[in-house]
């Protein structure tokens, strides 16, 4: 009922703009697509390097089941099979952990995942990390994705809501399909033999989140609609 006394409706992906028109009935041309925007400066690429002794692989979200952490889990333990010597990290809480508990017991990789619930400082956890993993189901415009490409992480993620702009339809990260625990077995795989991949993949990402999905960019997006949508003084 407010959205209808509303002149202009914003939204942060095209996918929820489109979801406006087609489900609300919204009018097309009284909606913009204005992302979330995130400080460039509090996020921004380690001064060095991690030296991690093996691939450290990690995400940040709630343990809830749309974000679908297992399948980094059992992407994981396959990975381990295969000789590969890594480490799963996860922030966050939620109602999944005791089940992503048990799976790791269950493929006998408990040792190598980490759950340290909620973290205060997000930026020196993702600096800890070599490759970022989104592995949700369903997602709008997931911050946690631009938070770390804003950190000038190699990034994989889900072909969700808005994922495949954010990364340049493959340009500035790797997309696989939902659900797709073969290819991000595959593409977990390529990152970590490939370091120039890596490298090229956190440069793109940082540019890109600093050129579209700064806090700076949000501001000057609505501002400008604002301007454009603000009725001309009286005289």
């Amino acid at each position: 009922v407010m959205a209808r006394s509303a002149t202009h409706l914003f939204a942060v992906s095209e996918a929820s703009r489109q979801l406006m028109i087609s489900r609300w009935h919204w009018p097309a041309e009284k909606s913009s697509v204005i992302p979330n925007g995130l400080d460039i400066n509090l996020f921004r690429p380690a001064s060095s390097p991690p030296q991690n002794s093996h691939l450290v692989i990690g995400t940040v979200g709630n343990l809830r089941a749309v974000k679908n952490h297992a399948m980094i889990i059992r992407a994981a333990a396959r990975l381990v099979r295969q000789g590969v010597d890594l480490e799963v990290r996860i922030a966050g809480e939620g109602e999944e952990r005791s089940a992503l508990e048990n799976l790791a017991c269950r493929l006998d990789i408990a040792d190598r995942i980490r759950l340290p619930g909620r973290v205060q400082n997000i930026p020196a956890f993702l600096h800890q990390l070599d490759l970022f993993v989104l592995s949700s189901d369903s997602e709008q415009h997931p911050n946690a994705l631009n938070e770390a490409m804003a950190c000038g992480l190699p990034c994989i993620a889900t072909r969700v809501g808005s994922v495949a702009e954010m990364l340049d339809d493959g340009r500035c990260g790797i997309i696989i399909q939902p659900g797709d625990e073969n290819t991000l077995v595959e593409a977990i795989d390529v990152l970590r033999r490939d370091d120039q991949r890596r490298q090229t993949f956190a440069r793109a990402a940082r540019q890109r989140a600093c050129d579209k999905y700064s806090l700076d960019a949000m501001l000057s997006a609505y501002e400008s609609c604002l301007l454009y949508t603000s009725p001309s003084p009286r005289d």
